[in-house]
């Protein structure tokens, strides 16, 4: 995603532009290594899992948290470490997680992860699902966990959250479009189909590698979480982080190396204390802004 932009703003093939692309496979070994450098904290710290998840279903889950995000490991990995430390550092609400919807951005197949952060009623929105096949996939993948029913709502099944008792989980499949496009391929069909619109409040705003739609490109949805309600998405910050483009040292805005990280860390906690929420940075993501956890205030306190 990263490197698709910069090189389109690359133009002709100049010394300066050369240069920018050693940097960005500079940049993609450094990625690398850090993926090398996770796996053991993650994947085989057995005991952590295990401390945090008590119910074996959810461990089971853990286990087989898939992504169709490239560099492969580099996501899973990514997103097993954010779900522990979101986890031991109690940053979401889990009763308000049981009582109201989570909406998954751009899903595809993944419905692990917002189950491992507690959801129990997950709107999982890609234009994918407008493939049959794809909906077949997801309930033959729900299937290695639990045994799978369709109902009006969506598809259902039970799982323990925590040991000896089943809670029902609903998955409605939405083939739509979320937000605003930034991407070209994407204009054309985003006008061919349908654009998401939650209906009912919101517990959490889940996005992974969106794929070009900048999740606080649609204040309508931001506005329907609920305080205590929380965001979790790499491009929740990218409507406002293209309006810093302007400024030289924003831009390379997709390269951590060319900008002081807690000057932007500052100013995107300015920029979303505006909106209503805490800008809250995840230690696993290091000095990265791209993942972006936020939490809605109770402005009636």
């Amino acid at each position: 995603m990263a490197r698709r932009i910069i090189f389109e703003n690359f133009g002709a093939d100049t010394e300066e532009n050369r240069k920018r692309r050693e940097e960005i496979t500079l940049f993609e070994q450094g990625v690398r290594n850090r993926i090398e450098q996770t796996k053991s904290a993650v994947q085989m710290n057995i005991a952590r899992v295990a401390n945090i998840f008590e119910s074996r279903d959810l461990q089971r889950i853990f286990q087989q948290l898939d992504t169709s995000t490239a560099p492969k490991d580099g996501a899973i990995l990514r997103k097993q470490q954010n779900i522990l430390e979101i986890r031991e550092r109690g940053l979401l609400d889990e009763e308000l997680l049981k009582q109201a919807l989570a909406v998954y951005a751009g899903s595809g197949l993944d419905f692990e992860y917002p189950l491992l952060l507690g959801a129990r009623q997950v709107i999982m929105v890609d234009p994918m699902f407008g493939d049959e096949r794809n909906r077949a996939a997801l309930i033959e993948r729900i299937s290695r966990i639990a045994k799978v029913t369709e109902s009006t709502e969506g598809l259902q099944f039970e799982i323990e959250f925590v040991p000896g008792n089943k809670e029902l989980v609903t998955l409605t499949l939405r083939p739509e479009m979320f937000g605003a496009s930034n991407l070209p391929h994407n204009v054309a069909r985003a006008e061919q189909l349908r654009h998401f619109s939650p209906g009912k409040p919101l517990s959490l705003l889940l996005g992974f590698r969106t794929e070009g739609a900048d999740i606080d490109s649609d204040p309508d949805v931001l506005d329907k979480i609920l305080p205590g309600g929380a965001v979790l998405a790499d491009h929740a910050s990218g409507n406002y982080l293209k309006s810093l483009t302007k400024e030289e040292k924003y831009q390379f805005i997709y390269m951590s190396d060319h900008f002081d990280v807690a000057d932007l860390h500052a100013s995107l906690q300015k920029y979303w204390a505006e909106q209503g929420f805490d800008f809250v940075p995840l230690k696993s993501e290091g000095d990265s802004y791209h993942y972006t956890f936020l939490k809605k205030r109770d402005t009636s306190l």
